[in-house]
């Protein structure tokens, strides 16, 4: 267990070290909303789950990122497979994104407790710039945009594609979903992944693609106490250019959730510390907030970021009951 631990936290280490960069919108609460971040894990929860999460960074900043997710997805005992959608909405500036996506996984059992699940995703990406946008004109003036102070709307829709690959290690013991699932997990997945072009939706002669980005997840639980859980995990994106990581330490002390996040790179770029609290108001329901405070040089304009998730799992078989000692090979008196 200790050296899993060592793993989990030291692996974003061993990366390049270069710039980060704003690419697609992200989260701080990534390990509750995987669903939006890797097609793979639809359906792992065996049950049906819908998420909202809302994120408001760079406080104070005029055209900070603004972005809202809706996911749902549910699990076909049948086919063994997770089916499920995800609506993403962001906003940068001028630029407006709306995303629609549909998610399929299949999903090998291996034992009792471990699948691997290979998942794809297919849907339509939106790109705008709307509105009247100040800048500077002495350094130019943006063919996109026009004079200063004018107002404008360009458009345009491109296919999307996105696959990854889930792996994980469910709880032996443990049916609620006030508690982790997972003993252990691990994603990669792809996003863009034709590099869709934008030229003709912006009428530009050369050429402007979506570039394909690269995420990788990997978390682990250790029990502490009946009801008290320890989970690290690590996530890093990247489209080969920039690098952002991000480092995590949940602690479940059923039914709140506390926990500590740093993203940026472990040897420059410090981009934020954040705090994460959670509540579990039953066996469906989960609450988390996160609060972000930035330590890089916009630490000077701005207040910090806010993301609030809303997750239910609704009841089923098995989802709607207490959790309980799973006593399969103890020994009989």
């Amino acid at each position: 267990m200790r050296n899993l631990l060592l793993i989990i936290l030291a692996i974003p280490t061993l990366m390049s070290s270069v710039a980060i960069a704003q690419m697609d919108p992200q989260y701080t609460m990534y390990m509750f909303n995987r669903q939006a971040l890797n097609p793979a894990y639809v359906g792992s929860l065996e049950a049906t789950n819908v998420t909202l999460l809302g994120r408001s960074q760079w406080v104070g900043i005029n055209g900070a990122p603004q972005t809202a997710t809706a996911s749902v997805n549910g699990f076909l005992e049948g086919i063994s497979s997770g089916i499920g959608g995800t609506v993403i909405g962001d906003g940068l500036g001028t630029m407006r994104t709306f995303g629609a996506q549909f998610q399929y996984a299949y999903h090998l059992q291996f034992g009792q407790r471990s699948r691997l699940n290979i998942g794809v995703s297919g849907g339509l990406l939106q790109k705008s710039l709307i509105g009247t946008w100040i800048y500077n004109s002495d350094l130019g003036t943006d063919p996109l945009i026009g004079a200063p102070g004018t107002a404008y709307a360009q458009s345009g829709m491109v296919g999307d594609l996105g696959a990854g690959l889930y792996f994980h290690v469910k709880m032996p013991n443990l049916t609620s979903t006030a508690y982790p699932q997972d003993r252990f997990y691990v994603g990669l997945s792809a996003s863009h992944l034709l590099e869709p072009k934008l030229n003709k939706a912006f009428g530009l002669n050369g050429v402007t693609r979506l570039h394909r980005g690269f995420n990788f997840s990997m978390g682990g639980t250790f029990q502490l106490g009946s009801t008290i859980y320890l989970q690290p995990s690590t996530f890093i994106r990247t489209d080969l250019a920039s690098w952002q990581t991000d480092l995590t330490l949940n602690l479940y002390v059923s039914p709140m959730v506390f926990g500590l996040n740093y993203r940026g790179n472990v040897y420059r770029n410090h981009d934020s510390f954040s705090g994460i609290v959670g509540f579990n108001a039953n066996t469906s329901l989960f609450i988390g907030y996160s609060y972000d405070y930035t330590v890089s040089k916009l630490s000077s304009f701005t207040s910090g970021s806010h993301e609030l998730i809303v997750s239910y799992t609704f009841p089923t078989l098995i989802r709607n009951i207490a959790p309980k000692l799973d006593t399969r090979g103890m020994p009989e008196k």
